[in-house]
């Protein structure tokens, strides 16, 4: 089962680096290619476009990983009947989207590039449903074949649009040409490998299973891209644009634990059932590895700010700097809630999670109507790591195994001392410029080591391993 995991892990990770590796070059180009204002209306209309994404799905991704990793038998007519429902729901929200665009103030330039760039939403739902079905039966080195070459053939067609003269509309058909071309051949070879079947009976039977799934993902979506949706209708889109500048980084990052809860979710649907010590056991390493990743990002993007936005974006973009560093702890923060969240829903307390989840989501809301007046982009910023803080709390002290989570509570007890001494190392000492990345980094695993949150034994175990891996 642990090589299992293991290798769908490097899959998902090598296929979702590439993506947003490439996907992020893209933006890149052309927020340098557009400039500020251009780029905060793509960062609109893509935050718009992916939060309806997650209405689309209602929740039948998760749903259908769900019911295939505990029935395999059931992953054919699961897949084929929830692509022809997202098939039925495109249909109905494309026209009232972007009719409800044109209503709520939108500029025309904005609502045609949400009507040429929703059509690509429509392709990431199918791939979802392709995915999961993948994902159910532990083959997720295909998903990572497949999301990998998304972004690769969509910066292709960019490419071309760029080369053509082609403005932001021609940019969205790049990224619709792209995803076609990816959804037809998956599809094309998950038709002979899990022979889809349409059966429109079990419909009900499939959205009473998902619906929990469907609002606990558009309370994520809304959660997460509240920031710039806020923006877009209190700020300027030079504001946007800044801001969106800031988080890419943060968004790059962001794919990493929803590639881990995709890995380890279909290991702990099962453990749940049937070893309650096992499914500790791994829930507890999971929330552990996740949050040692999410300080490393943290710590690497507070002390390396203004550096790294100079150079991914250019000086034009200093403004950013600032967003950058007040999400910093959003790095550690998000791994930490998708981890957590994983937890809640293969313990059966999914319900629970979603009802957390909006009390954060309307909590986040205010702050950004509250800040975002005031300080802009900055203010957008701290409604984030603020909300995102509090949702981390509350879900800790939401799990129901009080042995789990109480070593849960530990674990964050610890990771935040250890952030909290790696950012006042340098500070304390006067330093500056990139070596202070290193140093912090340094100092936040000396702090986690100190503390007991990595012991040396399981370091030294885990080497060994690789060496006879290496060896064999």
């Amino acid at each position: 089962m642990l090589k299992r995991i293991a290798s769908n892990a490097v899959a998902l990770a090598l296929g979702g680096l590439v993506a947003r590796l490439v996907f992020v070059s893209i933006e890149v180009i052309m927020a340098r290619h557009f400039g500020i204002e251009t780029y905060g209306v793509f960062s609109t209309v893509y935050a718009i476009a992916v939060t309806m994404l997650v209405v689309l799905d209602l929740g039948m991704t998760w749903q259908l990983i769900e019911g295939g990793s505990r029935n395999p038998q059931s992953i054919g007519e699961l897949l084929g009947t929830t692509v022809v429902l997202k098939l039925i729901g495109f249909a109905v929200l494309y026209p009232v989207a972007t009719v409800g665009l044109s209503v709520l103030g939108y500029d025309s330039r904005t609502v045609a590039f949400f009507a040429v760039f929703f059509p690509y939403c429509l392709t990431l739902a199918v791939q979802d449903s392709l995915a999961a079905s993948y994902t159910a039966c532990q083959r997720m080195v295909v998903n990572g074949l497949f999301q990998g070459s998304v972004p690769v053939l969509i910066a292709i067609f960019v490419a071309a649009a760029f080369a053509l003269g082609g403005g932001l509309n021609a940019v969205g058909t790049g990224y619709v040409a792209g995803g076609a071309l990816v959804t037809v051949v998956w599809g094309a070879m998950a038709w002979r490998s899990e022979h889809p079947r349409v059966r429109m009976g079990m419909s009900g039977e499939i959205v009473r299973g998902s619906y929990l799934y469907g609002l606990t993902g558009v309370l994520t979506e809304t959660f997460r891209r509240s920031d710039i949706l806020m923006l877009s209708a209190l700020a300027t889109m030079p504001q946007v644009g800044i801001y969106a500048a800031g988080y890419k980084l943060l968004d790059l990052a962001y794919k990493v634990p929803m590639l881990g809860a995709l890995v380890v979710s279909p290991t702990l649907f099962q453990q749940q059932q049937s070893d309650e010590v096992g499914y500790r056991r791994w829930a507890d390493a999971f929330v552990r590895v996740s949050a040692v990743m999410g300080l490393v990002l943290a710590v690497v993007s507070y002390s390396g700010a203004p550096w790294l936005i100079r150079l991914i974006f250019g000086s034009g973009y200093d403004g950013a700097a600032t967003v950058l560093r007040v999400l910093s702890g959003s790095f550690a923060l998000k791994f930490l809630v998708a981890s957590l969240q994983t937890v809640l829903t293969t313990s059966g307390q999914h319900r629970h999670r979603t009802g957390t989840l909006a009390v954060a989501t309307s909590i986040a809301l205010a702050g950004h109507l509250l800040l975002i007046p005031r300080l802009g982009a900055v203010g957008a910023a701290i409604a984030v790591v603020s909300a995102e803080a509090l949702l981390c709390l509350m879900y800790l002290y939401s799990i129901k195994d009080t042995a789990l989570r109480s070593v849960l509570i530990g674990h964050v007890a610890r990771i935040g001392a250890a952030a909290a001494a790696a950012v006042a190392a340098p500070t304390l000492l006067g330093l500056g410029g990139p070596v202070v990345s290193l140093l912090s980094l340094l100092v936040g695993l000396a702090a986690l080591i100190g503390t007991g949150y990595l012991r040396m034994g399981e370091i030294f175990a885990v080497w060994r391993w690789i060496e006879l891996r290496r060896g064999a």
